[in-house]
């Protein structure tokens, strides 16, 4: 069952399942925080998230560069750690370029760049790392690399992924999936004004 605030407000020591991978981890001297456990490159691991906090502190800080989270907070965070996961990149590497700044890039391929180069380090496998770039080179770049981050819609991304979608239905998948990891990346870096429309595709 999911935790209510007043189960987070008088937590004792130990960890306490939100669902879904997050947890909540008081420690005996009363100091609690998140943590999310995800399958992560074939292993389980697990992410600090950051310390809990009971009421927001009204921060417009986007909320992977966020140290205190509330359980609203934390179920956000934990969704994009999940995210990240899955499309193979480490949450904890991510979230670490999120702290540095780096100049606003205009344009999908600048963001998707900008992107890669923050988290092809978290990555083992090499063939992996280039793939994941390379991919979008070839099939999301010709068509909207050129396009400003914040101009990307459902019918954008659809006209990357038709002539694909028939023919190799799971290179495509893979494709959607990293447009949507570089446009909410775009958005958490206030680079655009919503996160992927991926439901819309």
């Amino acid at each position: 069952m999911p935790l209510t605030i007043k189960e987070v407000k008088h937590a004792k020591p130990g960890r306490h399942s939100d669902g879904k991978g997050l947890y909540l981890l008081v420690k005996p001297s009363g100091s609690a925080s998140w943590v999310l456990r995800v399958q992560y490159q074939g292993e389980r691991k697990d992410f600090g998230l950051g310390s809990m906090i009971l009421e927001a502190t009204g921060t417009d800080i986007p909320i992977e560069r966020r140290k205190q989270l509330t359980l609203a907070d934390a179920r956000e965070k934990a969704r994009v750690g999940r995210d990240l996961a899955k499309a193979g990149i480490n949450p904890a590497v991510h979230w670490r370029q999120a702290d540095v700044p780096v100049e606003a890039p205009r344009t999908f391929a600048e963001v998707a760049e900008a992107r890669h180069k923050g988290i092809k380090t978290g990555w083992k496998n090499g063939k992996h790392k280039e793939e994941w770039l390379g991919s979008l080179r070839r099939h999301a770049f010709p068509i909207i690399g050129a396009t400003p981050v914040d101009a990307i819609d459902s019918t954008a991304i659809e006209k990357v992924l038709m002539p694909m979608w028939l023919v190799t239905p799971e290179t495509a998948r893979r494709v959607k999936q990293r447009i949507a990891v570089v446009l909410d990346y775009a958005h958490h870096k206030g680079w655009r004004s919503s996160e992927a429309p991926m439901r819309a595709v």
